[in-house]
């Protein structure tokens, strides 16, 4: 039997976990309530060690997780700046590049992300084995879970420099309705592409007009949005107060669609609540899956070529925030429906290279 290893980390899910043992007056948040969606289970009060875990998800060997270890203490002593003050880093600034190491390991190593990774190659595999007229392709691009554990975490310095360019805010919940997480809780969206009307490979974090929601306790949430196609709050606003439950719960169904199988949430979930929310995820389809196509034409000089894609279509609610608006300019674009859209990068982004260097000053 392997180790059992946390692909969603303990210090973030401790933000939503509470403990009422009398005797525990500190609150050392050992219990946390589950939603499991399959099953459609309600658990009132879980063991938190328990949670978001799979035995040898980073491998036997312990090398990532060894690793993680050493980034964990910075990201928990960052994450609990940012809850205590209610105020985001400066952008370009070292923090700023510790935020984003934050969302983007919280992204990468998440189990969720490792299955997409191996389902992809498979689906790209059988393209291949198809096309070699029933017989096996010359090579095989198919995963073990190691092998895209590995890929994956190699992934998060590139997710953080596509990241550089996106704003921040954060959203504070002022509603008596909590914000719940999840096993997969870097939520990818894009209100853009859904209103234009393009799915086209248009749900990654590179694309024009991405959106990521991350909760971070049951009344904050993280959000990075394109700063060339929305606009959020007041341009010196950099908290966005919710007072519409409805909003709140927007928010909180793209969690259960984004999951891999649970919720997490506080005491003051109620169990109709988060069945009211999982009912309502029933009416929309889960477009966040791994879809594959082929392109075959003839070259002028008689040969064939195949273009493969597979992409992740993303999220489609129909999602409305009364804080976010698009820009005009962006509103009167013409898209080409059948093809994605990625964000130009600027250069001074592309040098940000260094480590975090975090001191309290960097939340001032």
């Amino acid at each position: 039997m392997g180790k059992d290893q946390h692909f969603v980390p303990k210090f973030y899910l401790r933000h939503f976990a509470y403990d009422d043992a009398p005797e525990n007056p500190m609150g050392e948040r050992k219990q946390i309530g589950v939603y499991v969606l399959e099953k459609e289970r309600f658990i009132r009060a879980a063991g938190l060690h328990g949670q978001a875990q799979k035995a040898n998800f980073y491998g036997a060997d312990n090398e990532i997780e060894d690793h993680l270890s050493k980034i964990e203490g910075l990201l928990a002593w960052f994450l609990n700046e940012i809850i205590k003050e209610q105020v985001l880093p400066p952008r370009l600034s070292d923090a700023h590049r510790s935020l984003l190491s934050f969302v983007a390991s919280m992204d990468r190593r998440n189990l969720t992300t490792v299955n997409s990774m191996r389902e992809s190659m498979e689906q790209v595999q059988k393209m291949m084995d198809d096309f070699s007229a029933g017989e096996k392709a010359p090579i095989n691009i198919t995963m073990t879970h190691d092998q895209a554990m590995r890929l994956s975490m190699r992934g998060i310095q590139n997710g953080i420099w596509v990241m550089m360019d996106l704003n921040y805010k954060l959203i504070r919940n002022t509603t008596s309705t909590p914000f719940i997480t999840s096993d997969h809780p870097v939520v990818i969206y894009n209100q853009y592409m859904e209103y234009k009307g393009s799915y086209v490979g248009n749900g990654g974090i590179g694309t024009v007009g991405a959106q990521l929601f991350i909760p971070i306790t049951p009344t904050l949430m993280i959000h990075l949005y394109d700063p060339k196609v929305y606009k959020v709050g007041n341009k010196k606003q950099h908290v966005i107060d919710i007072s519409d439950g409805k909003e709140v719960s927007a928010l909180n169904t793209l969690q259960m669609l984004n999951c891999n199988g649970a919720v997490y949430f506080n005491r003051n979930i109620s169990e109709e609540y988060l069945r009211k929310i999982h009912l309502s995820c029933k009416v929309y389809r889960r477009d966040n899956k791994i879809t594959s196509s082929q392109n075959i034409k003839k070259l002028p000089d008689g040969t064939w070529q195949q273009l493969l894609a597979v992409r992740n279509l993303g999220l489609k609610v129909r999602l409305q925030l009364s804080f976010v608006k698009f820009l005009s300019y962006a509103k009167a674009i013409k898209l080409d429906l059948t093809r994605p859209y990625m964000r130009d990068h600027p250069a001074a982004v592309r040098e940000i290279e260094r480590g975090p260097k975090l001191t309290p000053d960097d939340f001032r």
